[in-house]
């Protein structure tokens, strides 16, 4: 059977789970998979052996964005595209892949802009107004009608995505599976829990996006600084992709006003290597998104025995990951995860690694290709 997938995703999380969705089919040996891409270079991802199974189809002169860029693929492509022929992308669906009845479409959703072009927020932009307009013009938001047909699966990335389609997108709950997106670091555990490398450090790797609000780690920094409770061997370390400029010199300023520059270290754009050598050696992680869906740095901290601190509610890192507090410790407010840190540090030695090592499991990239397939097969078998 034909499979097409569109590969078009900006560098981050998105794509390394649709890469591993190349890997399962490929390695499946259950399909005849034709790889859409804007560039040969957006390949770089992907084995070279995985590459040498697949066809290349590449679309050139697009110069749109995600998630436009996809909406022009699938318009490229459409006439290509023979009944019975599954179409794999990532997030959203566009309209014209919808309207060739025939074609089943799977759909691996990390959190939708469907979601977010119906979600009106009091202070938004008049870019993100005009965003949320265009978007509807080229992209499935109203369900209702193609759910009629049954030709589209949705694969969830977590329990908050999976019931805000339900609820939002009015989308029946037997049409979306709950498949975990793959973490690589749960393949590679190496780290014993009594490792004498462990440091107190505090270590949180989100993009410096205002959405993130890492100035609540700062400020909690700051709470424990004037209190006396740390010490000249704790830093903090926050990196992430630069995604705002603009609000990591916002952060840079906070740090500075609160006279933390030899605690606080923002590091940007930091390679692979550092980032895992530095979970290594800490011993608390902070995540600090309010509305994560999922949170793979959550899952990575724990990983390389980091004791993670998370807010509490309705996301990603509090309900799928760390089981509500199980696997880690939960705050709402800056003067908790002050209280926090410092409960983490104390009660480290108390973690029990071990059965935390086994609950992660099931967030492995073996696990998550099984799954893939598995979805995939059902959902051809079905009426």
């Amino acid at each position: 059977m034909k499979v097409w997938v569109i590969y078009d995703l900006p560098t981050g999380g998105g794509l390394k789970v649709l890469t591993h969705i190349v890997e399962a089919l490929v390695e499946s040996n259950l399909f005849d998979i034709n790889l859409v891409v804007r560039k040969q270079r957006n390949l770089s991802n992907l084995e070279r052996d995985i590459i040498n199974k697949a066809n290349i189809v590449e679309i050139r002169n697009i110069p749109l964005p995600h998630p436009y860029s996809v909406a022009a693929i699938a318009k490229r492509i459409i006439d290509s595209i023979s009944n019975g022929n599954i179409v794999i992308l990532v997030d959203d669906v566009p309209k014209i892949l919808v309207e060739k009845k025939n074609c089943k479409i799977v759909c691996y959703v990390n959190y939708p802009h469907a979601l977010r072009s119906k979600i009106i927020e009091e202070h938004e932009s008049i870019v993100t107004k005009i965003h949320k307009k265009i978007f509807r013009r080229f992209f499935v938001t109203d369900f209702v009608q193609i759910l009629r047909h049954r030709n589209v699966l949705f694969l969830a990335n977590s329990t908050r995505t999976k019931r805000h389609m339900e609820k939002y997108l009015q989308i029946p709950s037997e049409l979306i599976k709950l498949v975990y997106p793959p973490v690589e670091l749960v393949d590679k555990v190496d780290f014993v829990s009594t490792s004498n490398a462990k440091q107190d450090l505090v270590v949180s790797v989100q993009p410096f996006d205002p959405n993130k609000k890492i100035e609540g780690l700062i400020h909690a920094v700051s709470l424990l600084h004037d209190r006396g409770l740390l010490n000249h061997a704790n830093k903090v370390y926050v990196i992430g992709y630069l995604r705002s400029l603009q609000y990591f010199k916002y952060l840079t300023k906070i740090v500075e006003k609160l006279k933390l520059n030899n605690i606080v270290k923002l590091i940007p754009n930091a390679n692979r290597n550092f980032v895992e050598k530095l979970l290594e050696k800490s011993k608390v992680y902070v995540h600090t998104a309010p509305f994560e869906p999922f949170g793979i740095a959550v899952v990575e901290a724990l990983a390389k025995g980091c004791l993670p601190i998370v807010r509490r509610g309705f996301n990603g890192p509090w309900i799928d990951i760390t089981k509500c507090g199980r696997y880690s410790l939960g705050y709402n407010t800056i003067e908790e995860l002050a209280i926090n840190i410092t409960k983490a540090f104390k009660y480290y030695p108390m973690f029990d690694y071990n059965k935390c090592l086994k609950d992660i499991e099931k967030f492995s990239p073996r696990k998550f290709k099984v799954e893939i397939i598995k979805a995939i097969k059902e959902f051809l078998t079905s009426k």
